[in-house]
């Protein structure tokens, strides 16, 4: 029986839905303006409509043959205004001058799309508005002068004009849109005048006028330098500079916008710095000449599909510090061989390896809770994963025409495994999900995934049920006590430490809990509870902690102060082992924790606050426990006038 694979109609369609943005020209949207009348009308060359509010004229349709035109300043005595919506859409090879009067002050969306055949416009001072698609796919365009009191240039305005070499843009313009130039190879710098309030340019890319945020470059570039400063690479700023071949971002960096380096098909080296903290949605996809990348841990968030469609990347490193690997993450990356995830990821999104058809084996990190829908569909090339201990559901499809996945082990915390997770694929005799009869299970008695095989008919083998139990501690002083759960066929537990690289059995019990005494004051222990069965430790101590006793003298976190209008700003020195820090105020007779922040962050500025006096104090959490001894000589008092 021929086997084959399915992609998921659903999530095609969402991909649409999420992604079909960054690079759809607009070529024609929107409607006529809601303050023209109903009624058409027609002059010579021209239908025209009249605008309701103060009679003028919006040329709706030129019907001439003229390979020279020049548009009338007035149509049976009405002042023409406006260049409608796709007014010279289909003059792709008649019209090859045009002369724009004095007077209108809008080009409407695509009004010149597609006149390939056009290479001079002559624009009048009065326009104030070069609309969405205005004068897109006009091949022959070698330039243009666009007038000084124009405002705003819209996107796609001048796509695909083959032959666009230079561009200048005015001091009044007050709206660039990014796509305005887009998929014009000659054009390699964009010009904008000194005197503009809003923009700049440097080495031809259009920036913030602080030169902080980059805003578009040009398509033709092969290479480019960053001003100093520079923070941000805005949405979609290099999207489709296919000649674009290695970049290094600069260390000023700190985000990467949506889409910014969507289809630079001909990248090949990327470096992304340690100042990076978000890359946004799409920001690489389709870099296919992409082979490898590494995500710092600078790195808090990636969007969606950030790599989606990189079909030459083979290895990829994420040491970032994220919570989930995306929707779509790394979509159809067809090369993709190898894939390290960081220990702080508890989530892999839907479809976010879907399609990795290279991908032999991968190793989740045992921070993982979660695999969504479709996570691994499709990775024909699957042979082994490895799923850790703490994790609690299996989504629908994860592992969907793993085709070569033949075995899996599944732990006994998983709670969820949704349909056609494992062992099943695509027949296309039948057009119908089948199963892989050879498929097996291994997992524990009792357990979901016991379920699973047996609902589906999956061979179903056994782990050993003699595993150390899961525990809990907690630290209270001079004293740290353990819990855990009851280990079926255990006949006693232990508590072991490890001292002097040696574990060694300190306490034995029959009972769940035990209460480790006279531990000595800011020393660390590493420790483990292990279980007895047929009168043998099972000495694994993969599931080790190590714990920190307070220490004889507790050191606070020295506060300094100050206010600035109706704010104020704290500051505090580090406490040693400190995981959070907490800003406590006094109200109503107790204190009352208002802010919380990580061991890293020693600094907080309020919101504007109401004038009075506040009583506060900064506290240290220790050991899961916040140190709220001497509460009362700690605290100081902030007074806002």
């Amino acid at each position: 029986m021929l086997k084959v694979c399915k992609q998921i109609a659903a999530g095609a369609a969402a991909l649409a839905f999420v992604f079909g943005g960054a690079g759809i020209p607009a070529a024609v949207n929107g409607g006529l303006d809601l303050s023209i009348s109903a009624a058409a009308y027609s002059s010579g060359d021209y239908e025209y409509a009249l605008f309701t509010s103060d009679g003028t004229v919006q040329i709706t349709k030129y019907k001439g043959s003229d390979s020279e035109v020049v548009i009338p300043e007035k149509i049976n005595g009405k002042q023409v205004t406006s260049i409608g919506k796709t007014a010279f859409f289909g003059c792709e090879t008649t019209i090859t001058k045009v002369t724009v009067p004095e007077g209108v002050t809008e080009i409407s969306n695509s009004a010149f799309y597609g006149c390939s055949a056009l290479t001079e416009v002559n624009l009048p001072d009065s326009l104030k508005d070069i609309r969405g698609g205005a004068f897109s796919m006009c091949t022959s365009l070698e330039s243009i002068a666009l007038p000084e009191g124009l405002e705003t240039i819209g996107g796609y305005s001048f796509e695909s004009c083959e032959s666009l070499s230079e561009m200048h843009i005015p001091a009044g313009v007050t709206s660039l849109e990014k796509s305005a130039f887009r998929g014009c190879p000659k054009l390699k710098s964009i010009d904008i005048d000194s005197e503009n309030k809003n923009y700049a340019t440097f080495d031809g890319a259009v920036y913030d006028k602080n030169l902080t945020e980059l805003i578009a470059c040009p398509d033709s570039k092969t290479s480019i330098k960053f001003p100093k400063g520079i923070i941000k690479i805005d949405y979609a700023a290099f999207f489709g500079c296919v000649n674009l071949t290695a970049l290094t971002i600069p260390d000023t960096v700190t985000e990467i916008g949506d889409s910014a380096f969507s289809d630079c098909t001909g990248l090949t080296e990327i470096t992304i710095p340690e100042s990076i903290t978000e890359i946004g949605g799409c920001a690489f996809s389709d870099c296919t000449g992409l082979t490898e990348i590494t995500i710092p841990e600078s790195v808090k968030s990636i969007g969606n599909g950030a790599f989606y469609k990189c079909k030459g990347l083979k290895s990829v490193t994420i040491k970032a510090d994220i919570s989930e690997i995306n929707y779509y993450a790394f979509y159809e990356c067809t090369s993709l061989e190898s894939v390290t995830l960081s220990e702080s990821v508890t989530t892999i999104g839907e479809g976010a390896f879907s399609y990795c058809s290279s991908l032999k084996s991968i190793t989740i990190p045992k921070s993982v809770k979660s695999i969504g829908d479709y996570a691994f569909e499709l990775c024909t090339g699957l042979e082994s994963v490895e799923l850790p201990g703490g994790i609690e559901e299996i989504g629908f499809g994860a592992f969907y025409c793993c085709e070569n996945l033949r075995i899996v082990v599944i732990p006994s915390s998983v709670e969820y495994i949704g349909n056609l997770a494992f062992g099943y694929y695509y027949d296309e005799e039948t057009e119908e999900d089948a199963k892989d009869d050879g498929f097996t299970i291994i997992c524990y008695k009792g357990s979901h995934a016991e379920s699973y095989a047996k609902d589906c008919g999956f061979k179903c083998m056994y782990i050993s049920t003699k595993v150390n139990p899961a525990y809990s501690v907690s630290i209270k002083d001079d004293k740290a006590t353990f819990n855990w759960t009851a280990v079926s066929g255990a006949e006693k537990y232990g508590v072991a430490c490890c001292i002097d690289g040696k574990w060694q059995l300190t306490a034995q019990t029959a009972e769940t809990s035990y209460e480790m005494k006279n531990l000595k004051p800011g020393t660390e222990y590493k420790v483990a509870v292990i279980a007895k069965f047929d009168g043998k430790w099972n000495m694994d101590f993969s599931t080790a902690v190590t714990i920190k006793t307070k220490s004889a003298n507790p050191v606070y976190p020295v506060v300094t102060w100050q206010t600035s209008g109706r704010q104020f700003r704290l500051k505090w020195t580090a406490v040693s082992g400190a995981e959070k820090y907490g800003i406590a105020v006094y109200q109503s007779g107790g204190w009352r924790v208002k802010a919380q922040f990580d061991e890293k962050t020693l600094t907080y500025t309020s919101p504007k606050m109401k004038s009075g006096s506040y009583k506060m104090v900064v506290c240290a959490k220790v050991n899961g426990a916040w140190d709220t001894s001497n509460l009362s000589s700690r605290a100081f008092n902030v007074t806002i006038k």
